[in-house]
């Protein structure tokens, strides 16, 4: 909504009647296309952007409040496609047609494996990532899932890593487990269990 409309909301004291726009309605049009939730946890920290038209072609890290000295993944919620890592700049592309909009998730890049996203809210894992930590080799985490609902990982694993298996809760059953490019795609459920502990082990 355009800022100014509600700068004027005292005005609606002074109405008599509801009839005809008043310069304190809501707008159908907005002065941005880019919305930003900053999303603060325990144990990371991350951006998620909302881009509603194409108007901006081109996107500066230090609007958008990032370090643009640092590089940065980033992740496409709706088409669950992996952008690529940016430093100072990135460029989003065309919305796609079948859901007339993006989300993009921008976590700073790790010199280890990391989590980019996951598939239950358009926070990428704001809701339902509970902990998540890498020690020794291993990515560990605690997730707040659905039970019944398919819950997905989407793990961003450097070369030199080498996967050597996922432990979750006994459960838990894992559905798939795939790898394109760098990013890996970890799919589970549980009919039962909300909390879920899962571990990536790496060699």
């Amino acid at each position: 909504m355009d800022p100014s409309r509600s700068s004027l909301i005292g005005l609606a004291d002074m109405e008599m009647s509801g009839s005809g726009p008043r310069p304190f309605d809501a707008s159908t049009t907005t002065t941005t296309g880019l919305f930003s939730l900053e999303i603060n946890k325990s144990f990371e920290n991350w951006l998620v952007l909302g881009r509603l038209d194409e108007r901006d072609k081109m996107l500066q890290m230090k609007d958008l409040g990032l370090d643009e000295k640092k590089e940065y993944q980033v992740f496409e919620f709706w088409t669950k496609k992996y952008m690529g890592s940016f430093i100072k700049q990135f460029e989003p592309g065309p919305i796609d047609s079948i859901y007339h909009c993006q989300v993009f998730c921008f976590r700073e890049k790790k010199d280890h494996p990391q989590v980019i996203a996951t598939n239950r809210h358009i926070s990428c894992g704001g809701v339902d990532l509970q902990e998540v930590d890498w020690k020794g080799n291993n990515l560990k985490g605690k997730s707040l899932i659905v039970p019944g609902d398919e819950y997905a990982l989407y793990i961003f694993e450097p070369d030199q890593y080498s996967f050597n298996k996922v432990i979750t809760n006994t459960e838990v059953t894992i559905l798939s487990n795939e790898k394109t490019g760098n990013i890996r795609r970890i799919v589970m459920r549980s009919l039962t269990a909300v909390n879920i502990n899962w571990e990536i082990v790496y060699n």
